[in-house]
């Protein structure tokens, strides 16, 4: 049967309970630190006498004075008439008593007599509270014997005897269960499991009974629920960055971790040991790292300002107190500008315990992001992991198949570049649906079947021959080509040379802007490529657009737009140079026709967004949606003829056979047709994927820090290795000197 809910306190296991003996910890040390430690405690600035209270060596090591005598120690074990720190107490004159009449903080005579207690019991002294090891006590005899129905009664009893109080009567089983309940859930039973719970009126539970209530309660999800709280409550739980813009980040499956570590009864050394080093263990699964999340619940910043190098020693402090205070019991926080002057932890003690978290791969800055920039892993839902799981192996054997259907075409590669012509390459452009074409490389006037708007300037702007450079003004109309609904699918390309502008422009467009701008519009704002379908802005409209940038200044490029006819935006996809782009839909309503009665134009919509001083060629139009290898052809094909004319170098050579394998060769086409399918499925469960914040060694050096000189991180001092505290010992000889060692000495 797990029992969770029994926490004995220090004081009821004392093995002194209930006697004579006096505790240092609890009995003797508050004493003197209220009224002795402020001239004869840990700060030297007020310390007088070169007298310390606050060790061990202060009561009893030989002392010196001023002449260079040695004097006995201020405390004589087992004689009080002897010990100069109780003569000083009980003294008649006010030059000699302690404390001293102007502090105010005369002793009260039971004090004075708890300190000669203690020193006639021989002055045992006690570290740190956190430092003593735990011993099993014997339970008190006490006179009602009766009462006790558990050894703890008796610690319970005994307290309550020596205070000369009664107990309380037991709790009706109602109030047990309701408080087990509460304890356990953090919620009041049910109707249902009190019906089921509850004895006959009158009746009391039996200790059975309690079992099975407790039994039936730790095994509800809520228990780990609970319980979870108190621990993420320590471990500085938070779904937000804590700083700044206090942006979300994604923490939660960390969260779902410890509640089913709760929930599983997980070891506490297992569940220490993946919080802190889960990426160290040999092939840590997904939940280890998950773990390690502990270390990244830490406040992050992106503010403006702030300096890296600072920010991280930040990060590492919050670290070190973080496990000061969880697994240490202790305050390391002072410890950050100079040696504590309460908990055995020096200055080094803290930089050597920082060294352990300094050497990770997590970035200064989160850039106000939900994954803050790593490190993290993606974790899939149930629904998705099957795939997720078996994807790698399937990748790397489509992988192998590629590579292997490349390398058995190239004897007819070579064989096919030593014969190729240009007239062949052209004449594996796409011809299905062909609606129209504009090369607009006539260097001079206008092609056939448009009409300019005004007088273009050509310039060869990089490309072999000149193209159009459009203004405000000078635009192409183009008729009726690109007339298309929102039920036909089609497609538009062009070579882009675009502005160094960041404003919206046009590169083709059927759109009527006084009608609601009804129509499409394929569009550039700054680095992002867009696209419109308009019934009637913004309620009933589909807008697309690149999410990242992917257009550059001044610089040719092909760019293509392909929609299937849905009217959905996920209809919509985007190529630049034959690459399909992620995009991201800013507006996905569309439920009427887009068609609209005004020319398609290139260049400008009917009254807005010119393309000012960019230029367009080769501007192709489809009635069908393009494939993503058509896209691949419209982008290179045409770069290609002219590799023939000389001898290619290396790069240019694989351009050739990438066009070789896409057109010629359908085994090795088909191969990369798979692989690429099972990338783009892995790349869309990763997507959908929550992520969580994990913690990542890096591995081009041994973990080490400078201490800090009074916390400034800009003032280094000694560099130090990663170490435990030297009042707590060591880390086993044969440990490793990361987390993973820290982890196992903890």
């Amino acid at each position: 049967m797990r029992k969770p809910f029994l926490a004995l306190l220090a004081l009821l296991a004392n093995p002194a309970f209930g006697a004579d003996a006096i505790e240092f910890n609890r009995d003797i040390r508050p004493l003197i630190a209220d009224h002795c430690f402020h001239c004869h405690g840990p700060d030297p600035g007020t310390r007088k006498a070169g007298l310390r209270l606050d060790t061990e060596a202060g009561f009893f090591a030989p002392r010196v004075d001023k002449k260079g005598n040695e004097e006995p120690p201020t405390i004589i074990k087992g004689q009080p008439d002897k010990s100069s720190l109780f003569q000083r107490m009980i003294s008649k004159d006010e030059d000699e008593i302690m404390p001293p009449p102007e502090t105010h903080k005369p002793l009260k005579p039971e004090q004075i007599a708890l300190v000669r207690r203690w020193i006639e019991q021989g002055a045992p002294w006690q570290p740190h509270w956190s430092l003593v090891p735990p011993r099993k006590a014997a339970p008190p005899v006490v006179a009602d014997a009766g009462w006790n129905t558990h050894p703890v009664d008796r610690f319970v009893r005994a307290r309550l005897d020596a205070a000369g109080l009664r107990p309380a009567e037991e709790a009706d089983a109602r109030t047990l269960l309701r408080r087990l309940s509460l304890d356990l859930t953090g919620l009041p039973p049910s109707p249902e499991f009190l019906a089921r719970h509850l004895p006959k009126e009158g009746a009391r539970l039996t200790d059975a009974a309690i079992g099975a209530v407790i039994d039936e309660l730790s095994a509800l999800p809520a228990y780990g629920e609970h319980r979870a709280r108190y621990w993420l409550d320590a471990a500085r739980y938070g779904d937000s960055h804590g700083l700044h813009f206090d942006n979300p980040r994604e923490m939660w499956p960390y969260r779902d971790w410890v509640v089913k570590a709760y929930n599983a009864n997980q070891r506490f050394d297992q569940f220490t040991l993946e919080q802190l080093a889960g990426d160290l263990l040999p092939n840590p699964t997904e939940s280890q790292l998950i773990a390690t999340g502990l270390q990244r619940c830490n406040v992050t910043t992106n503010e403006g300002g702030t300096i890296a190098e600072e920010n991280l020693a930040n990060y590492a402090a919050d670290r070190v107190q973080t496990v000061g205070w969880v697994y240490l019991g202790l305050t390391t926080n002072c410890a950050q500008c100079h040696d504590h002057k309460f908990d055995p932890i020096t200055q080094k003690d803290f930089y050597s315990l920082a060294a352990f978290f300094r050497n990770t791969t997590q970035k200064a800055l989160d850039g106000n992001v939900k994954d803050g920039r790593g490190p993290i892993i993606h974790v899939p839902t149930d629904a998705d992991r099957p795939r997720w799981q078996a994807l790698p192996a399937e990748i790397q054997a489509a992988t192998q198949a590629t590579q292997t259907a490349r390398a058995a075409t190239e004897v007819a590669f070579e064989k096919w570049l030593a014969t190729a012509k240009r007239t062949d390459l052209e004449a594996e452009l796409p011809p299905k649906d062909h609606l129209a074409r504009l090369g607009l490389d006539e260097g001079q006037g206008v092609p056939a079947g448009t009409k300019p708007t005004a007088p273009l300037n050509w310039q060869k702007n990089g490309r072999a021959a000149a193209a159009p450079v459009f203004s405000k003004d000078a635009t192409l109309e183009l008729g009726n080509v690109g007339d298309f609904g929102t039920k036909q699918a089609f497609s538009v390309s062009t070579w882009v040379r675009g502005p160094k502008s960041n404003a919206i422009v046009t590169l083709a467009a059927r759109m009527d802007d006084a009608r609601d701008a009804r129509g499409w519009s394929l569009y550039q704002e700054g680095g992002t490529v867009g696209f419109y379908l308009i019934a009637k802005w913004p309620g009933d409209a589909i807008e697309v657009v690149s999410a990242k940038p992917v257009a550059k200044p001044d610089a040719w490029q092909h760019v293509l737009l392909s929609y299937d006819g849905s009217g959905k935006a996920a209809g919509v996809k985007i190529y630049v140079d034959g690459q399909r782009v992620e995009t991201k839909a800013k507006v996905d309503k569309l439920a009427s026709d887009v068609r609209a009665e005004t020319p398609t134009r290139l260049g400008q919509r009917s009254q807005s967004q010119p393309f000012e001083n960019g230029s367009l060629q080769d501007v192709r139009f489809y009635g069908r949606a393009v494939s993503g290898l058509e896209a691949s052809s419209l982008a290179k094909v045409p770069l290609l003829p002219g590799l023939l004319a000389a001898k290619p170098d290396a790069s240019q050579k694989q351009m050739l056979r990438e066009h070789y394998l896409a057109t010629r060769r359908s085994g090795a086409r088909e191969a990369e047709q798979k692989l690429a399918r099972l990338m783009a499925e892995q790349k869309a469960i990763r997507d959908r994927s929550p992520i969580t914040h994990v913690q990542e060694e890096r591995k081009d050096r041994m973990p080490m820090a400078n201490i800090l000189l009074r916390g400034a991180y800009d003032k280094l001092g000694d560099k130090v290795e990663a170490a435990v505290p030297a009042a707590l010992g060591k880390l086993a000889a044969d440990a490793p000197k990361n987390r993973l060692g820290l982890a196992r000495w903890i």
